[in-house]
């Protein structure tokens, strides 16, 4: 039998970051930064966005409702990847950027997706379930949340 106590280690370990502290975070308020990176390792702030209306996706690749989500994720980014005014920010919360590299190979995803190892962001949003996903609309503002697929 094999021992899965570092597997369960490992996963209450992103269960309590991701649980963790963060800011009240509701529609109407302002969506605070933060800074992830991409897969090439650079870094990328929430703000760097202000003036488009952002789609914020808090995801894992053990999470079997990001998994199922994904091709309509990825379908809506083909309809609207020519906006400008528009743009799909996917934040892989608790993963190397390994596993999102396999992932985003896995099923065939063309919009950029984000790692952030440590769930930093996933924590200053108070995320409590994955997929969470927020729309934050051109000045900032959180307009809506939702939390599954």
């Amino acid at each position: 039998m094999k021992n899965y106590s570092f597997l369960f280690l490992w996963f209450a370990v992103v269960l309590f970051l991701i649980a963790g502290c963060g800011e009240k975070i509701a529609v109407g308020k302002k969506a605070p930064d933060f800074t992830v990176h991409d897969l090439q390792g650079n870094p990328v702030h929430l703000s760097d966005y202000r003036g488009k209306l952002i789609f914020l996706h808090f995801w894992a690749d053990w999470c079997s409702q990001c998994r199922a989500e994904f091709p309509r994720i990825e379908k809506a980014y083909e309809t609207l990847k020519n906006d400008t005014n528009f743009v799909i920010l996917s934040i892989n919360a608790g993963q190397s950027k390994y596993h999102v590299e396999d992932f985003k190979e896995e099923f065939g995803i063309q919009f950029p997706m984000l790692v952030d190892e440590y769930a930093r962001s996933a924590k200053l949003y108070n995320i409590r379930g994955l997929p969470t996903t927020l729309i934050i609309d051109p000045n900032g503002i959180i307009v809506d949340i939702h939390v599954g697929w």
